[in-house]
């Protein structure tokens, strides 16, 4: 097995998602590991990381890398923002549905009938949110995941990405049910 190399984009529950370039990869660790001054059990977003991948799929962080190491392949250009927009709802919807087996997210994606309107629509089965969360979520820094490294900036983000191509974002959820986001965006208009 290779030694990989990445950049810690998301930790959670003791999972660290390292983007690779080409995708993004659920890492965990085994026990400390190398730091430039040592040993250590700590990893934070941004840190740039050597894995190893397992047989069952993912990854075993090895090392962390000093911030100013360079990784020894080409980097990727930068994703699109409206990808960014919708890899950063899917993350959130897979952590809401946590560890239920019958989670379900659904993408879909529709226009209306004079095609001036296209709509992606990220759907997930999980616990849904309250009235007080919906109505905070496009405010920066707000998170309901403080314990597990949530900084509240990426539906701001998100929201600020959509309305600069002239869209919209609507939000339907219920507790215990679920939540739905649909991103609305003017059609692309044929140059023909």
């Amino acid at each position: 097995m290779s030694d990989r190399e990445g950049i810690v984009v998301r930790s959670h529950g003791g999972h660290y998602y390292v983007d690779t370039g080409n995708e993004v990869v659920d890492c965990t660790m085994r026990g400390r590991v190398k730091q430039r001054r040592g040993e250590s059990d700590l990893i934070a977003v941004g840190d740039r990381v050597r894995w190893s991948p397992i047989e069952e799929g993912g990854g075993i962080i090895e090392e962390v890398l000093p911030r100013h190491a360079v990784l020894s392949r080409t980097p990727p250009p930068p994703r699109a923002p409206i990808e960014q927009v919708i890899v950063a709802n899917l993350i959130n919807a897979a952590e809401a549905l946590g560890d239920r087996q019958d989670g379900i997210i659904e993408v879909t994606t529709s226009r209306d009938k004079e095609a001036t309107r296209v709509t992606v629509c990220i759907a997930d089965n999980g616990p849904g949110m309250t009235e007080e969360v919906k109505n905070r979520l496009f405010d920066p820094f707000f998170t309901t995941k403080q314990k597990t490294g949530g900084m509240g900036l990426g539906l701001s983000v998100a929201y600020g990405i959509i309305k600069d191509h002239q869209g919209w974002i609507d939000v339907d959820t219920k507790l215990g049910e679920g939540t739905t986001l649909q991103y609305h965006f003017p059609a692309a208009r044929s140059k023909a």
